[in-house]
């Protein structure tokens, strides 16, 4: 009796002994995987708009920087790679916030006088040893970015590239001249398509689900050859994403690129 009593009692220390161990590699475990997690992945910045409704936020990871945007409490535009210097690692090494809230009168139009209100993220960037800065701004209806090299190597090759990350849902709108825009397409049934029938342009308008509109823009028309800088591409490898990849005059520094507007549908 006693001899069993020993045996169990060594089974049951076995068995504590060997769960212990079992726990022990589940935690090396998981406290590896966020270590690797924290490590890939930089702080995170972000910026709302005046009236907060616009929210963006960036961050760095595996040397890309990527951006997204929530209008309203709703995710508008998904996890997406925004640059100036594409395949090329990049980290911010400084941010800073600031905002302006003027008027200003144009000379043609509907108005005499526009209020230009926004706050503004300020992000220097380190491309491999070009520095560069971004400068993002969150208006109440909108976003905008807008890239500044103040010094370019001569060897270098700036190229304009931005994913906008949108949902397989969303149905998409755009201009045919001066004929009927082209439109609803809905974003899911790109991605069964063998070849992509559309030649994408500005301004792109994106209905969402929740009866929201947004519109991809450009601004950057003083630089660009002709209008072909303002083309658009259905990235079938990411699916339900759009991106763009433009190449830049090296002769102009300042380059004010996308503008992301948002509105509600009327009812």
């Amino acid at each position: 009796m006693e001899a069993n009593r020993n045996d169990c009692k060594l089974r049951m220390l076995q068995l504590v002994n060997m769960n212990s161990k079992r726990w022990l590699v589940i935690g090396v475990i998981l406290l590896l995987a966020i270590i690797t997690e924290a490590c890939s992945k930089e702080n995170t910045y972000a910026l709302q708009s005046p009236d907060q409704s616009i929210e963006l936020t960036f961050e760095t990871t595996n040397g890309s920087l990527n951006y997204q945007i929530s209008w309203n409490g709703h995710q508008a535009v998904k996890n997406s790679e925004l640059s100036i210097f594409p395949n090329t690692k990049v980290k911010i090494t400084d941010t800073k916030v600031s905002s302006a809230d003027t008027t200003w009168n144009p000379v043609w139009g509907q108005f005499s006088e526009i209020q230009d209100a926004y706050n503004e993220l300020e992000i220097s960037l380190d491309y491999e040893g070009i520095p560069a800065t971004l400068y993002v701004r969150a208006y109440d209806g909108g976003s905008a970015f807008r890239f500044v090299i103040n010094s370019l190597p001569e060897a270098a090759e700036p190229s304009f590239y931005i994913e906008y990350g949108l949902s397989a849902t969303d149905e998409i709108y755009m201009p045919a001249g001066e004929g009927m825009p082209k439109g609803p397409i809905v974003l899911s049934d790109l991605a069964q398509m063998d070849s992509i029938p559309y030649r994408w342009h500005v301004p792109l308008v994106i209905e969402t689900g929740q009866n929201d509109y947004i519109s991809l823009l450009e601004s950057d028309l003083v630089s660009a050859p002709g209008f072909s800088i303002i083309d658009f591409e259905y990235d079938k490898k990411r699916k339900n994403s759009f991106r763009k990849i433009n190449l830049l005059p090296k002769k102009k520094t300042d380059y004010t690129l996308a503008l992301i507007a948002f509105g509600r549908k009327y009812r």
